[in-house]
């Protein structure tokens, strides 16, 4: 049966003092130790009454959270500004409604704007792409009218090596000229306009 957490009501401690009645050494200890020590009963739970959620500081009689006068607005390690506590709702809609960035309380005095990072969408280049065995095949649309160029960089955008002046429509690049297997980048230049950027995997085993 669903059960219901409610507060100590003090039945640990007499429970406690009870079974160290034969023992009054450790009866103050005992009773010492339950006092700070959070206790919860699951008693069965009332289909007629709300669900209510209590805090700690509710609990325990403390004063509530609340936001501050003054609160700071981040970005990484950079401070963009201060807000005054009845201005936080009214940033936080327009940052939920005008971006896709996160905002997140650090404590009562710091906000922090965690911005949005699209996952990266892979799709194969019709003009640069790998072959069946591993290796590069380089088709490309009219050669002896353009100025082809493609530049190869590896997965850390580390220069590798460029293919230029490209007049055939079709060229297959080695894959030791690669070296080792993983993801790699290239850019497609038609002159000095920039065609295409993207990047290929050339496999560990072919």
């Amino acid at each position: 049966a669903s059960r219901r957490p409610h507060a100590n009501t003090g039945e640990t401690s007499r429970a406690i003092a009870a079974d160290k009645a034969d023992n009054t050494d450790n009866t103050e200890t005992a009773l010492a130790r339950a006092a700070d020590t959070r206790v919860l009963f699951l008693s069965p739970a009332d289909s007629k009454s709300k669900n209510n959620l209590k805090l700690p500081a509710t609990i325990h009689a403390a004063p509530q959270l609340s936001i501050s006068n003054t609160v700071y607005v981040h970005r990484g390690d950079t401070l963009l500004g201060r807000l005054t506590g009845a201005a936080v709702q009214s940033f936080r809609d327009s940052i939920l409604r005008h971006s896709k960035d996160t905002l997140v309380f650090l404590d009562g005095d710091n906000l922090l704007i965690k911005p949005f990072v699209p996952k990266e969408i892979y799709k194969v280049s019709p003009y640069i792409f790998t072959g069946r065995y591993g290796n590069v095949h380089v088709t490309l649309p009219e050669p002896a009218k353009k100025h082809y160029a493609v530049k190869f960089f590896d997965e850390n955008n580390k220069f590798l090596f460029e293919l230029s002046e490209i007049r055939d429509p079709s060229l297959i690049v080695d894959k030791t000229n690669f070296h080792h297997s993983g993801w790699f980048r290239f850019e497609l230049y038609d002159g000095d306009q920039l065609k295409e950027k993207n990047k290929l995997f050339i496999p560990k085993e072919f």
